[in-house]
């Protein structure tokens, strides 16, 4: 008898473990909602019937990053002078290409974000899980569109912006398949969530900021209490001066480490007073990054490209950062903190 109960419990405890998956619908289905239900199916064709929603979504992210990849290598090619590529001008920085092999680059790195997120398996979200997901995959399709806009306001390469304009529509077709299958899932997308947060080790209140870091500056999110983790010893100066470790803030951002650890505490760059005229790119690899600066109208980060001067408005802008987890955001900036 004994040994009969140890074998029943064996094969009890894992069935109780596993969710019940979502119920199989068809393709025609989970295209219903889509805007482009037509191309929807086709992207959904080569996944073997029946499916769930979860899969669909899953599946769809999966092509989108093919995708995603193909395009950031057709932009190299281009670049390089390639496969019509030659027709670029040369000479002039903040091309269209140059964004748009930028952004395709971004592209793939949240669409491998998302999958990673998704998981092999159907298993309910968290509040903060569904809230990247979502961030993240509507990032791809503002990312296309800003490439596409690029190409089109420089009447270049009408060959690619054909192609992107398809690419832009799998794109929305995912998010939308994404978007419906978290909520069918039962994955929570709003609310405070309780699951641990890789990345800072919280469970949605108040940052766990390490010990021996001082948590300086401003809140970063008010209603959760965030503030910043700095690690002084590896902290820079920027003054005009020359009083600093340097005199342009993007010199100290190149100097910066690349994909510093929370646990490491942010990497602080001090900018004295002064007006400094350059346009700032934070790369994506330039994590846990903090700029603070010693008031409003005191440090200022200033330029005036332009469209008119043969600059895209993507690469006009004055700071910019790429962001692995959010989208690529242009921000204005004249000092305090960021």
């Amino acid at each position: 008898m004994l040994s009969y109960r140890y074998l029943l419990v064996s094969f009890v405890l894992p069935l109780v473990a596993v969710a019940a998956p979502s119920p199989s619908v068809s393709p025609v289905s989970a295209c219903r909602s889509s805007f482009y239900p037509k191309l929807c199916r086709a992207v959904l064709s080569p996944l073997r019937f029946p499916s769930n929603r979860y899969q669909y979504g899953r599946y769809s992210v999966k092509q989108a990053l093919k995708r995603a990849r193909r395009t950031a290598a057709l932009f190299d090619r281009y670049i390089s002078g390639a496969g019509g590529g030659g027709r670029a001008r040369r000479g002039v920085s903040g091309g269209a290409l140059e964004d748009c092999r930028a952004l395709a680059s971004l592209n793939a790195d949240y669409l491998e974000a998302v999958q990673a997120e998704l998981g092999p398996r159907e298993a309910p979200l968290g509040a903060a899980a569904v809230g990247r997901v979502r961030a993240l995959m509507s990032a791809v399709v503002t990312n296309q569109q800003t490439c596409y806009d690029g190409l089109e306001a420089s009447r270049t390469f009408p060959e690619l912006r054909s192609a992107l304009a398809e690419e832009t529509r799998v794109y929305g077709v995912s998010l939308g398949l994404v978007t419906t299958a978290l909520d069918r899932s039962g994955s929570h997308g709003h609310g405070k969530s309780t699951e641990p947060d890789e990345r800072t080790g919280s469970t949605g209140g108040q940052r766990s900021s390490p010990a021996h870091f001082a948590a300086i500056g401003r809140n970063l999110l008010e209603e959760r209490g965030e503030v910043v983790p700095v690690n002084q010893s590896q902290s820079v100066k920027v003054a005009k001066d020359g009083s600093g470790n340097f005199t342009s803030v993007g010199d100290a951002v190149a100097f910066a480490p690349n994909n510093t650890a929370i646990e490491d505490g942010y990497f602080a760059i001090y900018i004295e007073e002064g007006v400094y005229s350059e346009n700032v790119v934070v790369p994506k690899n330039k994590k846990n990054l903090i700029l603070i600066g010693v008031g409003i109208n005191r440090t200022i980060i200033t330029s005036n490209r332009s469209v008119v001067d043969g600059w895209t408005t993507f690469a006009s802008a004055t700071f910019v950062v790429h962001d692995a987890w959010l989208s690529s955001t242009s921000i204005p900036y004249s000092g305090g903190l960021l």
